[in-house]
């Protein structure tokens, strides 16, 4: 990942499956901001900035326009696939500090 996206909205794509096998995906935007070494989605409205993995950098693209309105209107996405969303991987995802949509 170049720096083109520090300091720009980014949207957390997750995709998982529900318990009955059923696609699912969930979108987190927020600002791809860096502390150090370190590189943080500062989401608005509460203190929880998920850190983000430097191997999950250069898979940071930029928002197509066709998708932009679906992925709350930011400049760009990270896509990460979490696997099964049961009520376990969703406290997994609490202390990370997101929240699965119900």
């Amino acid at each position: 990942m170049n720096d083109s996206a520090l300091n720009k909205t980014l949207a957390l794509v997750l995709w998982g499956k529900s318990p009955d096998g059923a696609d699912d995906v969930a979108v987190y935007p927020g600002v791809l901001s860096k502390r150090g070494n370190r590189y943080y989605l500062k989401r608005a409205g509460g203190d929880s900035h998920p850190e983000l993995l430097s191997e999950w950098l250069p898979r940071i693209l930029v928002v197509p326009d066709d998708l932009r309105e679906t992925l709350c209107n930011c400049e760009f996405q990270l896509s990460l696939t979490v696997g099964d969303i049961g009520d376990e991987e969703a406290a997994g995802l609490k202390q990370f500090g997101l929240r699965w949509p119900s």
